[in-house]
């Protein structure tokens, strides 16, 4: 009972932190991603460092994640901002990971090199779609549907796949995934899309009901795709959680897998269609 209560508490905490950004939107919502990017990087290299991380390379990556969340919203927001010199900085940072690489004595380089290039395109460039989804080619209200599609997607699949789930959707990754679980998350999402086009005019009614849908699926779709993709990093690195900053609900990157890939995903599609 305690820890479905510490579960229940955490779990309101963080969804009231996300939300009070993306509805307060500026350097809120610019300092919470590039919070994320940064506790990101952190959880992924421990994950994927053996036998331990290397603090100052890590380092690099921390910033170099943080630097390209900041410097595209700068790029995007209103208001402007120092995203040429932040981007600038952040491409030298890159080079200097990899020539730094040339000086550590790791028994592994290749592979902890190939780390740090992970975690700039897993982490820091998905992270930084958000703000331009944000002002560019969306609304604060579509990141706030996406976080909700997630959400939603997430309970209806648990809920339909518990109950009539048979059929493995990716058994040798997630062992608990079925395809009736997929189509009940995709199922619950398409009709929050449709309540919120119809109910929430003010929000959503400037785009077409099939917009809507559209983007409902392919978050469904790259929601699930997204926690697959950090369920085979945690299988990997022989992890349960990525950390455990959230109590009751593991790290950072356990709350965003899904966002990861949804928001790089819904960007394109916006900016496409």
């Amino acid at each position: 009972m305690k820890n479905v209560i510490t579960r229940s508490i955490s779990g309101i905490v963080y969804i009231a932190v996300l939300v009070a950004a993306i509805l307060s939107g500026g350097s809120w919502l610019a300092s919470l991603l590039a919070l994320m990017a940064v506790i990101g990087s952190y959880e992924l290299a421990v994950m994927l460092s053996k036998p331990k991380i290397h603090r100052f390379l890590s380092i690099i990556d921390y910033a170099v994640n943080a630097l390209i969340v900041i410097g595209v919203y700068f790029a995007v927001c209103p208001m402007g901002g120092p995203a040429g010199k932040l981007l600038a900085i952040a491409g030298a940072l890159i080079l200097a990971r990899e020539i730094a690489q040339l000086y550590s004595h790791d028994p592994s380089p290749v592979n902890n090199w190939s780390h740090s290039v992970l975690s700039y395109i897993y982490i820091g460039v998905p992270l930084a779609t958000i703000p331009v989804i944000y002002y560019a080619v969306g609304s604060s209200h579509i990141v706030l549907a996406l976080l909700i599609f997630i959400w939603i997607n997430d309970t209806g699949a648990y809920c339909v796949g518990s109950l009539i789930g048979k059929h493995r959707l990716f058994e040798r990754i997630s062992p608990k995934k079925s395809w009736e679980g997929f189509f009940g998350g995709v199922a619950f999402v398409l009709g929050a899309a449709a309540v919120m086009h119809y109910c929430f005019p003010t929000w959503y009614g400037q785009y077409t009901i099939g917009r809507m849908l559209l983007i409902a699926a392919l978050t469904a779709i790259f929601a699930t795709l997204g926690d697959l993709a950090e369920s085979l990093i945690k299988r990997s690195a022989g992890v349960k959680d990525s950390g455990n900053l959230i109590p009751g609900h593991g790290g950072i990157l356990d709350r965003i897998d899904s966002l990861l890939l949804v928001a790089p995903a819904i960007a394109l599609v916006l900016y496409l269609f």
